[in-house]
This record gives structure tokens, C-alpha cells and sequence, in this order.
């Protein structure tokens, strides 16, 4: 069977790796990961170059914090670029407490564009507050989930690492002459640092940050111990005037513009999308929501599906256009019906070459299709049209399309070879960097050129001694042909 893959194989030079590890890891400890990581894959045979970095920038486009990193490696142009892939893989299997993602940039980038919709059915909503929230989507799940038609739901779930929380004792602070604001900043100045000053070199502009040493800020015990100046006595610890905690937090919060947000998902079967979907719309009416939250049916599916329907009713009008065209120019039901037939048989046999070859339908499989389909159709028309130019004289009508047969041999037997030895490269090639659209499209157009001139030299003369005499129309053109 055929897999529809509209993103080839890129065969790409760089491979980009992308880990993450359980939220809450430290610096310290992702840097020592992404060591290990380096070191493992340039020992492997074929890898040029390995380069990284962890987090994000502060004004950058991820949504990553520092428990994720990536790999940029760069695979050696003479060496086996598949296998060392496959080592790659290999390789960070044996990480099993990160999740790693191995992938090209251009397959992941061409991944985005084309993929899935997701679920069929997808409520989201929206409110101010990450607890409410959780809350709705628990209640609104319930709901939809009585739905005739829904056969599963889950919530996404958030992602929580842990945090060190500071509660300052307010009455025991004022004891001791300290305000919060105090504490606050002694305590951020250590742990979190504190911009002092700006330093120039070499037409460069870098911070200066004063924090704590990195032995003096490794655990809640360092916290508690931090000593906090006083007006009254020199120093008190910051765990005798504060209550200190590990709590969780939302590493990622979600949002839709500006609002907090969260989905349902819901997947459907026994009954259509469109029905469900509007089921599940009226099912969210009778739901009493907090002020300020609401809760919709996301469209993303539906405009997907309905994208989908509207591409394929464009080519069932096309199919139908082109067959009235054939017998608009052919005069005669069977002979049209018999070329827009051998159109269908050109195609399957493209689609059983790509089962042998490829297995999979691509973009360039099918921009190869179109022009074969194209020109089989040119030459089945120019064949007809000279059938009708041979009729002038009193040969019959097995006579003249034996004749036009072996006027057209030549001509189709040529520009179907130029056509094959054109495309022959990008097939004897294979996927090559570069050639992953021509290689299927070179398979596709050498196959179909194959199939169709045969089919217009053979099985369409036979076609025409059997449906009778084609109309004098088409001697333009045979004409504008030539």
C-alpha cells in the first residue's frame, strides 16, 4: 500500500538533536549532560562536527528553559551519512532520562508544514487562573465525554519543576529592625545576582553581575543559612526570619494571545467530525463557567478536513471536465472513454511502481504524474487527429489507423526516450542531497513514459478500430501538432 508523505527524506549534511531533561535540572548538571552528549557522538564514525548550547536566548523565539538543549553535528560528506544517523539514534537511546528527538532541520521545518491536524475535536479554554482552569477542563472533559460519537478525551497536562520558595515571618523580621524588601534583595543578590556595572572591550558592551559562589548556593540548606545584615546585631540567618520550601511551579504556561488557556482533546468515531464537533458546541452552552472563562471549539480539524474535501472535489470536476473535453474533440463516447481510460491505467501503473520502488506518494511523485498524464494525453490526441488526416484517400478504416500508428512510432518512441534519459540521472543517483523531489518524480515520469506509449501505440489503435471512424474536426489539430 501507498503512504502519503508530502515531505521527502532530506539527505542533509547537519543533523539537529534536540534533548530535554526532567524540569527543575540545573545548570550545572545540563552542562555536564551536554558534555556527555558531545563526547559520545563525535566518537562516531562519520561525525565532522558537534556543537550546542542549552536554554534560550532572552529575547528568543523557544519556549525552552534550561532543562533543554540542542545539538548541531555536522556529518562527514564522504562518509555513510545514513548510518552514522542511525548511530546517532542509537547513541542517545541510551540517555533514557532525557527526551531526545534525532531530525534534520529541513524534515523538521517541512514536518511543521505538514503535519497531522491532531485530534478531530479540540475545546479550549480560557481564564486567568492555572488552577481554575485545570478545574473547567476536568468538568468540561466529563461533559463532552457523554457525547454520542466521542471514543476518548485527555487533558493536556502542564509541566511543573521545583522552586525554592521564601516566606518571610513579617513580626519576626520587624523584631530584628529587617523589612521584607531587605530580605528580598539580599537574598536575590546571592542566588540570583545583581548588576553592578557594564564593562567595554573591544567595541563590546558586557554586564557585570555580582552573585553568590556557586558552593555557597547548591541547596536549600545554603538558602537558610544565607546570613542577612542588621541594624541591631551583625548578622541572622535567613531560615531563623523566613520559612523556607521546595514548591512546584509551571515551567510553561500556555496561552492564546494574551490569556491563560487550556485544551481537551477528544478523538471521534461512528459518527462524522462535523456532527460530533457540533454536539460538543452545545454541550459547552449548558456549562456554567467562572466570570471571565470561556471555553470553544477549536476549528483547526474541521478547516483541515474541509481543505481536504475541497482539493478533491477540484480534482473529481477536473477528471469529469477532461473527459468531456476528450469527447468533445473525439466526437465518439467510446474512443474518449477508452483515452480517459488509458489516463486511468497510466496512473496505476505509476502507483505499482511506486509500491516496488518507494512505497510512499511524495510531492515530487505527483508533480511527475501530471506530466505524464499531460503528455500521454498529447499523444493519444495527436494519434486520433492523424487517423482522420489519413482519410482523405479511399483507404479503409483498419488501414488508416495502421498507418497513422506507424507515422506516430517514431516520433512518441523519441520524445518518450529523450524524456527517460533526462530524468535517468536523478533515478541512478538516488535520494542524493539535492535530489530528493527528482528521484520519485524521475521514477514516476520514466515509468509512465514507458506505460503510456505503449498504451498509445497498442491498446489505443485497437480502441479506435473498435469504436469506428473519429470526426474531420481534429485535423487542426494534427495541424497545430506538427
Amino acid at each position: 500500500a501507498l503512504k502519503w508523505s508530502p515531505s521527502p527524506s532530506f539527505d542533509e549534511g547537519t543533523v539537529r538533536v534536540s534533548f530535554k531533561a526532567a524540569p527543575g535540572a540545573s545548570l550545572p548538571a545540563m552542562i555536564r549532560t551536554m558534555a556527555r552528549l558531545e563526547s559520545e557522538v563525535r566518537a562516531i564514525d562519520g561525525v565532522s562536527s558537534v556543537a550546542g548550547h542549552l536554554g534560550r536566548a532572552i529575547t528568543g523565539d523557544q519556549v525552552t528553559g534550561i532543562e533543554s538543549g540542542q545539538l548541531w553535528i555536522g556529518l562527514d560528506e564522504r562518509g555513510n551519512r545514513a548510518a552514522a544517523l542511525s548511530q546517532i539514534r542509537d547513541t542517545m537511546e541510551g540517555f533514557a532520562d532525557l527526551e531526545v528527538k534525532v531530525e534534520g532541520y529541513l524534515a523538521s521545518t517541512a514536518g511543521r508544514i505538514f503535519a497531522d491536524a491532531g485530534e478531530p475535536v479540540v475545546v479550549r479554554i480560557e481564564g486567568a487562573e492555572t488552577a481554575v482552569l485545570e478545574e473547567q477542563a476536568k468538568l468540561v472533559a466529563a461533559r463532552i465525554a457523554a457525547v454520542d460519537g466521542i471514543n476518548s478525551v485527555r487533558i493536556d497536562k502542564n509541566a511543573f519543576s521545583p522552586e525554592i520558595e521564601v516566606k518571610v515571618d513579617v513580626a519576626e523580621a520587624a523584631a530584628r529592625g529587617l523589612k521584607p524588601g531587605d530580605i528580598r534583595r539580599a537574598a536575590a543578590t546571592v542566588f540570583a545576582g545583581l548588576e553592578v556595572g557594564n564593562l567595554f572591550e573591544q567595541q563590546k558592551v558586557f554586564e557585570v553581575v555580582v552573585w553568590g559562589a556557586p558552593n555557597a548556593r547548591s541547596s536549600i540548606a545554603d538558602v537558610e543559612n544565607l546570613l542577612i545584615e542588621t541594624p541591631d546585631r551583625p548578622h541572622t540567618r535567613l531560615g531563623d526570619i523566613a520559612e523556607v520550601r521546595m514548591v512546584p511551579q509551571l515551567s510553561t504556561i500556555e496561552r492564546d494571545g494574551v490569556t491563560r488557556s487550556m485544551d481537551v482533546h477528544a478523538s471521534v468515531a461512528g459518527r462524522s467530525v462535523t456532527a460530533v464537533a457540533e454536539d460538543v458546541a452545545a454541550e459547552l452552552k449548558k456549562v456554567q463557567l467562572p466570570f471571565e472563562y470561556h471555553a470553544y471549539v477549536r476549528g483547526e480539524y474541521a478547516e483541515s478536513r474541509a481543505a481536504m474535501l475541497q482539493v478533491t472535489l477540484f480534482a473529481a470536476s477536473a477528471a469529469v471536465l477532461i473527459f468531456f473535453l476528450l469527447q468533445a474533440a473525439l466526437q465518439s463516447w467510446r474512443l474518449a472513454t477508452g483515452m480517459f481510460l488509458s489516463l486511468v491505467a497510466v496512473s496505476g501503473g505509476v502507483a505499482a511502481i511506486l509500491v516496488a520502488v518507494t512505497g510512499t506518494v511524495s510531492v515530487g511523485a505527483l508533480a511527475g504524474l501530471l506530466a505524464v498524464l499531460g503528455l500521454a494525453l498529447r499523444n493519444g490526441l495527436v494519434l486520433a487527429s492523424r487517423v482522420d488526416q489519413t482519410g482523405e484517400g479511399d483507404e479503409s478504416w483498419p488501414d488508416r489507423v495502421a498507418a497513422a500508428a506507424r507515422e506516430r512510432f517514431a516520433p512518441m518512441l523519441t520524445s518518450t526516450l529523450v524524456t527517460c534519459l533526462a530524468f535517468l540521472p536523478a533515478v541512478v543517483m538516488g535520494s542524493a542531497a539535492g535530489l530528493e523531489i527528482l528521484h520519485p518524480m524521475g521514477w514516476v515520469v520514466i515509468a509512465g513514459a514507458v506505460i503510456s506509449v505503449l498504451i498509445n501505440l497498442f491498446v489505443l489503435p485497437a480502441m479506435m478500430l473498435h469504436s469506428g471512424p473519429v470526426s474531420r474536426r481534429l485535423g487542426g489539430v494534427a495541424h497545430a501538432s506538427q
